[in-house]
């Protein structure tokens, strides 16, 4: 089979170029565009934050219901089957509401990596582990400073460190 005649060197000293432009696919990481790895990493953190969420949530919904209602438990059948009717109501309403909020952080999160990985790409000019690492650092980086992790929590709450200050 020939090549086609605008693949095709003009001379024989013309030299393809090395580095391949930033449309085409070999500039893609996993052969995809951004946009689309972007939607694709997204969806699935969404719906991998949605399952623990729900999972999660109706578990502490559970236990909440419990809880609330440990002083006035049912002394008939009837009001047991009533009791636990409410409670799954309350299990899977507290699941779903804690999943739609854990699937937006994670896919938040996740759409953040993405985004710093591409600029981090673009700003050294090539695509490699070292822009991966770079964002995820950031996003852990960012991550801790919104949940006010300070540098030395961990090392203090767990007796690792004698003297702080």
């Amino acid at each position: 089979m020939t090549e086609p005649a605008s693949r095709l060197p003009t001379s024989d000293t013309e030299v393809p170029p090395s580095t391949p432009s930033a449309t085409s696919p070999e500039w893609h990481r996993l052969s995809t565009p951004f946009a689309l790895r972007l939607l694709g990493g997204v969806t699935v953190s969404a719906v991998a934050g949605f399952t623990l969420g729900v999972s999660q949530g109706g578990r502490m919904a559970g236990l909440r219901f419990r809880a609330e209602n440990a002083h006035r438990q049912p002394h008939t059948t009837p009001g047991w089957y009533l009791y636990h009717k409410s409670k799954n109501y309350h299990v899977v309403y507290g699941g779903i509401i804690e999943g739609i909020k854990m699937s937006g952080r994670c896919a938040l999160w996740a759409g953040t990596f993405f985004t710093v990985e591409e600029a981090v790409d673009h700003l050294r000019g090539r695509k490699d582990f070292v822009s991966s690492v770079i964002a995820g650092l950031g996003c852990a980086g960012a991550f801790s400073a919104w949940s006010k992790f300070g540098c030395l929590r961990s090392s203090v709450e767990s007796g690792d460190v004698d003297d702080v200050c």
